[in-house]
């Protein structure tokens, strides 16, 4: 672990941000970098209380709802059926999502992680418009056309000749 000394006194990037949230509890920004320094089952003790990724997250997002990249990390380790009670609502992968994308809504990952944990028909409403998973890719694909995001859109699409699948199975 790499680190540097202060005053004689070693310190570590966590320590680093486990001392600004001493100093100053609603720094959103050392929440959410302490949540990404460690692995999900992991723990670290802030200001004597023993804290993980998610838990780092949700305090990231109570003094800073409105950086949609926190909404994002939420959601990316959060079980697909796993709730968890942020500002006061309960939320998924999905409202994570919804909530990154509410907040910066040219994110490609963002809408390609949504499209993919929405059901065929399942639509979705982002600032007040309805998508679909397929509209979800889509939109990724017009902020950024990586190829990732072209095969996300091909698994919507039925194939060229369904008589052909039929043939196999």
């Amino acid at each position: 672990t790499q680190s540097v000394k202060i005053n004689g006194e070693k310190v570590t990037k966590r320590e680093c941000y486990a001392k600004a949230l001493q100093l100053y509890p609603e720094d959103c920004r050392s929440w959410h970098l302490l949540g990404l320094s460690l692995d999900p089952k992991e723990t670290f003790s802030v200001n004597g209380e023993k804290m993980t990724k998610k838990q780092c997250y949700v305090k990231a997002l109570k003094h800073g709802s409105r950086y949609s990249t926190y909404w994002k990390n939420l959601g990316f380790i959060l079980g697909t059926e796993e709730k968890i009670e942020v500002n006061g609502s309960s939320v998924g992968k999905k409202e994570c999502y919804i909530r990154a994308l509410e907040n910066h809504s040219k994110d490609a990952t963002t809408w390609d992680l949504l499209g993919n944990h929405l059901e065929k028909e399942e639509t979705v409403t982002v600032n007040g418009k309805v998508f679909t998973k397929q509209q979800c890719f889509v939109r990724a694909l017009e902020i950024d056309p990586k190829p990732l995001y072209w095969y996300s859109l091909g698994t919507t699409l039925s194939p060229v000749n369904p008589s052909w699948i039929d043939r196999i199975f």
